[in-house]
């Protein structure tokens, strides 16, 4: 029963075109529980094997769609343990879905079978699973293998007639020759990758779905120009073989008509074979597998260490691929958004150049009119940089789950979102959700406008979602732990930031930690922690003023005026030395300028930025500050009723040393929460 209802969660859970749709889980009135799971007309591939060969192309379609099934159950860390023909169905489309979870297992989940006992089919199993070893997502590509291989030559790799033949051939010997229904050899490239999925030692095949996928794209590559080639070769065959009989037609009309004047005569044709196109190259292959590697480290998060070896995987990708407009297109996505998170402007300047080097090769690669879209919106262009994301999703029509085109809808809900149009932008989020890593980059970016709206439950539940996927994503954890501290659950963020910081030695999530200290009065910890903070940033590049102001509110909440003094001062000249400051930065050091009581200098910065900047409301924050600062009181007033009425956060203004002075302020606190004049 506890396994029973393991499955039921687990395919519940689940939500990927290749794999079966579950639509009810319940119990009879007699105590029976039963999953529904919807119904597919056309059988399992079991059947379909059991009708005749089946061609290649068409193998190479269904084990695509198996394995990029698999990769959605994958990073939910759930292994299905129990691939086989019988459990892999079709619909009325050809499409294939990947069903029973039934032993399943959850990656770190209590194991519910006995002690040793190895769960599955014999001739499906994985060397380790057969052994009763510990498995994970690698026994599932085994059995990927073990599927081609029958499905290419009609039978399995290893062969027993009874269970324990079957499971000594899998442990101690080399699967049987891969021939076809005809006898003949499998061709070399496929035996490669039949091969690599069924070594023995885990860490010598495929170590991800993505991975393997990555090769597959190759063989289909590659068995299209096979087939290409052959249909080349029939035409050419058919236009020789009548041009022979036109020539033969014509010289008997000759000779009949007696007009044999060699000058009149002297017709022929002449046909070469063209060359087949050469196979995948070896750089080509393993440009791929680093593409592919590096946009699945990219999903990971945006701590500092891993985008250097995401950067690393590109830029070998377009070392080892200089023809190639994806490669270029996808290094051009990711240097421009490096550049909107660092301001760099060599990264921007690459990305420029990247992406004329990709539309060069092929004005429809759709990652590089994506990563000008990116770069559009933050040259203030947000209606150019829609029409550039539309025309991006309009060119990738369809996306596998190893690639990057949920980029486009991304920064299509930016452009949007920056134009006021909120509601249109969170509609292209929820499209994207199952584009390439949209189900992480598109609920990140929702969480991101629903913290904006002040809706800080869904953009929680948002980074949940995420962190379901991938429990050490990053940015989820240190996004949510901020989402938790905007909701006052201090002690609820403190855990994760620490154990993030351990993980990733983020100076960011570090501040963050500083922030939790700040917010629960524990001033020692959050000097230091505020001090470490700065010291780290510097040490990735510097830049980051934000630490040394959060020092300085820090001694001002104890009433240390100077020290404050000093360290407001050091965060000024680390903002007037960044080259392209954003405009949160802007406004940031519009406030510190407030805190050194360059009153003038500081309201003229926040009204500049006020007058020029389309999406203000987050500004009004930052306006309160100063004048709070300077002791304007009923300028104050008229900015919180502003933000109020906006759906700001009042934390937003009272926790910032700015309110120490109005934080016990009847007034003040009423037109920041109407409703407690009502209590009054």
């Amino acid at each position: 029963c506890e396994r029973f209802q393991r499955e039921a969660r687990l395919a519940a859970s689940l939500d990927h075109p290749n794999l079966a749709t579950v639509h009810e889980v319940g119990e009879t009135s007699q105590g029976h529980r039963y999953l529904v799971n919807a119904y597919y007309r056309c059988g399992s591939l079991k059947d379909r094997l059991a009708e005749g060969p089946i061609r290649v192309d068409e193998a190479l379609r269904l084990v695509r769609q198996l394995v990029a099934g698999l990769g959605a159950a994958h990073q939910r860390d759930i292994v299905h343990r129990d691939i086989k023909p019988a459990n892999l169905l079709l619909d009325e489309h050809g499409t294939l879905k990947i069903c029973d979870f039934g032993i399943a297992q959850l990656l770190g989940a209590t194991d519910l079978t006995r002690t040793g006992a190895a769960l599955g089919t014999p001739a499906y199993k994985s060397p380790e699973q057969a052994d009763g070893r510990s498995v994970d997502h690698r026994t599932d590509l085994w059995a990927v293998g073990v599927v081609l291989f029958e499905l290419l030559t009609s039978r399995r790799p290893f062969e027993g007639e009874y269970e324990h033949a079957v499971v000594h051939s899998i442990l101690s010997r080399e699967p049987r020759a891969m021939e076809d229904a005809h006898g003949e050899p499998v061709p070399e490239p496929l035996r490669r990758f039949v091969g690599r999925a069924l070594a023995k030692d885990p860490a010598d095949r495929f170590q991800s779905a993505e991975e393997m996928l990555v090769a597959l794209d190759g063989l289909e590559k590659l068995e299209a120009q096979t087939v290409t080639a052959q249909q080349r070769r029939g035409t050419w065959r058919w236009l020789a073989l009548v041009s022979g009989i036109l020539v033969v037609a014509l010289a008997l009309w000759v000779l009949r008509s007696g007009k044999n004047d060699s000058r009149k005569a002297g017709v022929g044709v002449a046909a070469s074979e063209p060359r087949s196109e050469d196979p995948i190259s070896p750089e080509t292959e393993d440009g791929s597998l680093r593409l592919a590697k590096g946009r699945e480290l990219w999903l990971r998060g945006n701590h500092p260490e891993n985008l250097k070896e995401v950067r690393k995987r590109f830029e070998e990708a377009v070392d080892l691929m200089p023809k190639s407009a994806e490669a270029k297109g996808q290094l051009a996505a990711f240097l421009a958004e490096r550049y909107t998170l660092f301001r760099d402007d060599k990264d921007h300047d690459a990305a420029r150049e990247l992406i004329g080097q990709a539309l060069a090769l092929d004005p429809e690669t759709s990652l590089a009119l994506a990563a000008e879209s990116w770069l559009l919106i933050f040259d203030k262009k947000p209606k150019e940089a829609e029409e550039m994301a539309r025309e991006a999703i309009r060119l990738e029509p369809k996306c596998g789950p190893s690639e990057s085109c949920d980029l486009a809808y991304v920064w299509l809900a930016e452009a949007l979102w920056v134009q006021g149009q909120n509601e249109e932008a969170l509609n292209i989020l929820a499209k994207g959700l199952k584009e390439g890593g949209g189900s992480i980059r598109c609920r990140l970016k929702r969480a991101q406008f629903y913290r904006s709206l002040g809706q800080l439950k869904a953009a929680e539940d948002e980074y949940e979602e995420v962190l379901d996927l991938d429990k050490q994503q990053t940015t989820a954890l240190n996004e949510v732990s901020n989402v938790l501290l905007a909701a006052r659950r201090f002690d609820d963020a403190i855990k994760p930031l620490e154990k993030l910081h351990a993980q990733t030695q983020d100076p960011k999530t570090l501040n963050s930690l500083g922030s939790a200290y700040y917010m629960k009065k524990w001033w020692p910890e959050a000097i230091k922690i505020y001090q470490q903070a700065f010291i780290d940033f510097e040490a990735v590049g510097g830049g980051v003023p934000t630490p040394l102001v959060n020092l300085g509110d820090v001694y001002l909440e104890q009433g240390k005026t100077e020290e404050a003094q000093v360290e407001y001062q050091r965060a000024l000249e680390v903002f007037d030395s960044i080259k392209k400051p954003g405009i949160r930065r802007l406004a940031e050091r519009a406030v510190c300028l407030a805190k050194l009581e360059r009153f003038d200098e500081a309201k003229g910065a926040i009204q500049d930025l006020l007058d020029n900047e389309e999406d203000v409301k987050s500004l009004v924050a930052y306006a309160a500050r100063i004048y709070a600062l300077e002791g304007d009181r009923d300028m104050l007033l008229v900015l919180a009723r502003r933000w109020q009425e906006s759906g700001g956060n009042h934390y937003d203004l009272l926790d910032d040393a700015a309110f120490i002075p109005y934080r016990e302020n009847r007034e003040y606190q009423r037109t920041l929460q109407p409703e407690l004049a009502l209590s009054d």
